[in-house]
């Protein structure tokens, strides 16, 4: 299976970057895996003045998903409002804000029914008996980075951060250097993933019905919504994580514009989540 090209020509993205043609070079396949550090080259050139799109986009992903992991195991308003109120959670809330002009174009022909359910096939449902008798049952999209392994030598410079399984930001620029054939292997695993068509849906959405895709409907009488399970704020940001290996893959093979609107389209993701969440909890898992 390949990867398709995606080609993005939005100049009101690009033009605030001043790309010129060196974008479209690819970067060679490297003998070794990439180095942590390289001499000053045309390639460190290249990775400067020709990937500012795609490292600044990959900067807005980092910061999408830099999900309070205690958040997503929280129920109940109390705790919610008084983080949401926080002076950390203000600035993060208003330095996000300033990405939306990042995302992609909405596709009207997508229905709010359907971008909930491509949603709710990207994450588990709940494995609690009471949750089962309110959530559909959706089977989870394979995730191709649940069970690849980053063996040892792979992306030295690159090096998965905290609870993450994939390599770090630093993947974008190890991209300029050429990767080995097994960092090649993991990343074009990761690249041409079926999962990726369901984060696109999500992403271009018009509006994300959430409930009425996870949920039975109507509601017995006095439920709360501090009874509902809420998504797997984990899987989704793990997501985030690997969508900087699959624009990796992209910049190796000269496809500049597939990588931007690799990053581009998990911004959106991103955004469709805090957009149509219908809890706090949704809203911050983005």
């Amino acid at each position: 299976m390949s990867a398709e090209h995606v080609d993005l020509k939005d100049r009101a993205v690009g033009d605030r970057y001043h790309f010129g043609d060196a974008a479209a070079v690819p970067a060679p396949l490297a003998e070794q895996p990439s180095a942590p550090s390289a001499p000053r080259t045309r390639r460190s050139f290249w990775l400067r003045t020709s990937l500012r799109v795609v490292r600044n986009a990959a900067v807005a992903v980092v910061l999408l998903t830099l999900v309070p992991v205690a958040m997503v195991a929280v129920r109940g308003d109390k705790l919610m409002r008084s983080y949401e109120l926080s002076d950390n959670t203000r600035i993060r809330m208003a330095l996000t804000e300033r990405l939306r002009f990042m995302t992609l174009p909405r596709n009207p022909s997508i229905t709010p029914l359907d971008a909930g359910r491509a949603l709710a096939s990207l994450v588990e449902p709940s494995e609690k008996p009471y949750d089962a008798k309110h959530e559909l049952v959706v089977v989870r999209r394979h995730a191709p980075w649940d069970s690849l392994k980053i063996s040892a030598g792979m992306f030295p410079s690159a090096q998965p951060i905290g609870m993450r399984t994939t390599p770090s930001f630093d993947v974008i620029k190890a991209a300029a250097k050429g990767f080995s054939p097994a960092e090649r292997a993991y990343l074009q695993a990761i690249a041409v993933a079926p999962i990726w068509r369901d984060v696109s849906i999500v992403a271009r959405a018009p509006a994300v019905d959430i409930n009425g895709a996870r949920f039975s409907l109507p509601f017995a009488p006095g439920v709360t919504w501090e009874q509902l399970p809420i998504l797997r704020g984990r899987q989704l940001s793990d997501i985030g994580n690997a969508a900087l290996s699959r624009a990796a893959w992209f910049l190796s093979n000269g496809q500049r514009d597939s990588a931007e609107t690799t990053l581009r389209t998990i911004i959106s993701f991103g955004f469709a989540l805090m957009d149509n969440g219908t809890t706090l909890v949704d809203q911050f898992t983005a």
